[in-house]
Order: C-alpha cells, then sequence, then structure tokens
C-alpha cells in the first residue's frame, strides 16, 4: 500500500513530535530509556534485549512498563 507523501506541515509536524519523543527519552533513567529505545525504535524484541544485557526477559518488560509509564508524565508536560 502506498501513502501519498507528506505536506511540508506535516513533514515539520512529524520532526517536531519527534524532537519531543527524544527530549523525553533524554530525561529517562538511562537504563529505561535504552531498553524503550531498543524495543520500540530499533524494533527489538524483549527477549532479545534480555539476551543482550545478560538479564531476565520480566526485568526487560518492567522496565519498560515503567519508562513507558515515566515518558507518559514527561509528554503530559510538552502539551
Amino acid at each position: 500500500m502506498m501513502f501519498p507523501p507528506l505536506t511540508p506541515e506535516e513533514i515539520i509536524l512529524e520532526e517536531e513530535n519527534r524532537s519531543i519523543l527524544y527530549a523525553a527519552l533524554d530525561q529517562l533513567p538511562p537504563i529505561q530509556a535504552r531498553r524503550v529505545y531498543a524495543h520500540y525504535i530499533l524494533g527489538k524484541k524483549k527477549s532479545e534485549i534480555a539476551k543482550a544485557e545478560n538479564v531476565v526477559e520480566s526485568s526487560i518488560c518492567d522496565s519498560i512498563r515503567r519508562g513507558l509509564k515515566n515518558l507518559s508524565e514527561l509528554l503530559k508536560n510538552f502539551h
């Protein structure tokens, strides 16, 4: 399925939203930021992250859940 090209306004909004997201990620504790980024931005499975960090998968799940909760709180301040 092909999507129509983005308008200049849509491109600017996407860039602004991406900047806000990365600014919020930078405010998370480093471990949460790394794990949320790896899972949602890089598309890594939680099991892959756990194996790479030599921890159990439940630790990754808990950390990502806390990271998303913290991101939600941080992003409320941007709107």
